[in-house]
């Protein structure tokens, strides 16, 4: 696993950080993993012929799960292509990302609960 562009904290708090000294290299390789996990989001869809019909609703949210998932990455990816100079869309990203944000815990919590 490669070491995360801010350690252990994770990304979001830099994400925001505008600062000009952030490292292209280092934000290149995040957005491959950041790819490759947003495949691994889109690939983990559950069928519902694989359960029985009492598993609806818990299907449903479970592939909610996912797509918010992959759509929370994207918005993360868009970002640091934008901090690198990949994508001129300067939208904003932490409105949108909190957004997507509660629209996860929410999911999480009716799955959990």
């Amino acid at each position: 696993m490669h070491e995360r562009i801010d350690g252990t904290q994770g990304i979001s708090k830099k994400m925001y950080d505008a600062a000009q000294s952030l490292d292209v290299k280092r934000i290149k390789k995040e957005i491959k993993v950041i790819n490759n996990v947003i495949k691994e989001c889109d690939d983990h869809y559950v069928f519902e012929s694989e359960y029985s019909s009492d598993d609806k609703s818990l299907i449903n949210n479970l592939n909610d799960y996912w797509q918010a998932s992959s759509d929370l990455l994207n918005i993360e990816k868009d970002y640091l292509n934008y901090q690198i100079g990949k994508n001129d869309d300067s939208k904003n990203f932490g409105k949108e990302i909190n957004s997507k944000l509660n629209d996860w815990n929410a999911i999480y919590d009716k799955i959990v609960n």
